[in-house]
């Protein structure tokens, strides 16, 4: 298994740097929590599991070229990104951070984030941990008005 620096901020703002061997390490609930990321071989390929028996909510997003989510922040809930295709930026706090495929990236709770999607779109795998409700966003910015 790959090792991989991934970067954490806690519900304050402050970065945290793990290096890891397929554990993405989160606040979750007030806590610390691990997100075990399990890959095995097979004789076709291989598989990656993010997560096994837990309370999540799965999406893949389409955005289009040139085109951005709101920079937000959830209430209730914690989001790990990984870039399937495409590529273009993602915002964590105050971090701009080139996204391109197999790129991943966990977003605490209350913590401001976006996708923007670069020329061709980006897609992108979000699995959100805690209590999910579209309506616990905050919206900070928003290109297309919303509130």
């Amino acid at each position: 298994m790959d090792t991989r620096i991934i970067k954490v901020l806690d519900p304050s703002g402050q970065p945290n740097i793990k290096k890891t061997n397929g554990f993405l390490f989160c606040f979750f609930h007030g806590k610390i929590k691990d997100m075990e990321k399990y890959s095995e071989e097979r004789p076709w390929g291989r598989f990656e599991r993010f997560c096994l028996n837990e309370p999540c909510t799965v999406k893949l997003h389409f955005i289009k070229p040139g085109e951005e989510f709101s920079l937000q922040s959830h209430k209730n809930r914690s989001e790990f990104f990984r870039i399937i295709c495409g590529q273009g930026e993602v915002t964590i706090g105050d971090e701009i951070k080139e996204a391109k495929k197999d790129d991943e990236f966990f977003i605490n709770k209350e913590i401001k984030h976006r996708i923007k999607a670069g020329e061709k779109g980006i897609e992108v795998l979000e699995i959100s941990f805690g209590e999910f409700e579209e309506e616990d966003e905050i919206r900070f910015e928003d290109k297309y008005n919303r509130q």
